[in-house]
């Protein structure tokens, strides 16, 4: 399984108490003002998805997908790291996500500079427990 990705990394910022495999995924067609997407686009490389996760397997990782709803099999990529044993994020530009059987967290929301990043008073943004049903930020 291959997927198009700006870089992956470990962090400890995109959901609050998880370890996260973040994937930066390239092809994003939202063109939000001033995200910073826009100034990487199309620079990204296919990697092989399942080895990837094979690297992380088994060491306490959320995998976070940064983007990807354009993609019309992204449920198989979250799927594949569900049957993996990982916990799934999905952050999407868009207002809602309906197709949330895969995912422990969904962040939903364009980003929109007036209004501030997620975690801003202003945002649009929110980012929810979809197993709790608490919005984290």
């Amino acid at each position: 399984m291959q997927l198009k990705l700006l870089d992956y990394t470990d962090t400890l910022s995109e959901i609050p108490g998880e370890l996260c495999l973040t994937l930066s995924l390239d092809g994003c067609p939202h063109g939000c003002l001033g995200c910073f997407w826009d100034k990487f686009k199309g620079q990204g490389k296919f990697v092989d998805y399942h080895s990837l996760l094979k690297k992380y397997q088994d060491k306490g990782y959320c995998v976070v997908f940064l983007g990807g709803d354009w993609l019309p099999n992204i449920e198989d990529y979250f799927k594949l790291a569900k049957d993996l044993g990982f916990k799934v994020a999905f952050y999407t530009g868009l207002p809602e996500w309906k197709r949330i059987n895969c995912l422990d967290y969904l962040k939903t929301g364009a980003y929109m500079k007036e209004l501030g990043p997620l975690g801003s008073e202003k945002s649009n943004q929110k980012l929810i427990n979809l197993k709790t049903g608490e919005q984290i930020k």
